[in-house]
């Protein structure tokens, strides 16, 4: 290989690496955006969307939704808001509980008193799903109560929630309670409805 060979081959890979540098400084802004956006107020999440599409992922293009975390009693409160610019919620149910009830449950002091199953919590996720309801939004829940307590589960479902994420090792025995009820659940929502 010649020795202007070699620069031209030198310069071609200095090139890529700028291109790939380039990319990476973009991915790493987009990422600060969208952090910086997350942290702010509910009147910045309109700039959730735009900075998504200035990066190639426009909201309705092929299909793509995009969906916000319901983590903050005020995404419950502010729900028919957040639900006109996003096209679904799903609650974060540890998050929201830690808020509502003002506790840590990493805290080796109180996280004793952590409970999914408190009913002011479970008065702010019905009222969310209800919400969405309202919206023809879906509503999906993350979060470690569907996995713990069958029950809870069972609830969701009355509740009307269209997704429950569930950890690998209770997802079939969850998924066979919900299918063993769930019939009977959504008759009775139909006659009372």
């Amino acid at each position: 290989m010649s020795k202007s060979d070699k620069l031209t081959n030198q310069g071609a890979v200095a090139s890529r690496s700028r291109s790939a540098q380039k990319v990476l400084d973009s991915e790493r802004r987009f990422i600060d955006d969208l952090f910086q956006v997350r942290l702010l107020t509910f009147e910045a999440r309109p700039r959730v969307i735009k900075v998504m599409a200035e990066h190639g992922l426009k909201q309705g293009d092929d299909g793509l939704e995009i969906y916000a975390m319901c983590e903050l009693p005020s995404n419950v409160t502010r729900a028919d808001e957040f639900l006109r610019i996003f096209d679904g919620y799903s609650i974060g149910s540890n998050d929201l509980t830690q808020l509502v009830l003002g506790i840590d449950r990493d805290s080796g002091t109180v996280s004793h008193l952590f409970d999914e199953n408190d009913r002011a919590v479970l008065s702010l996720i019905a009222e969310v799903i209800d919400e969405a309801q309202r919206a023809r939004k879906p509503i999906g829940i993350c979060g470690q109560a569907p996995s713990d307590f069958p029950g809870f589960a069972r609830w969701l479902v009355e509740q009307g929630i269209t997704s429950i994420s569930l950890n690998p090792d209770t997802a079939i025995r969850t998924a066979l309670v919900i299918a063993d009820e769930e019939p009977e659940i959504l008759k009775q929502r139909a006659s009372a409805a």
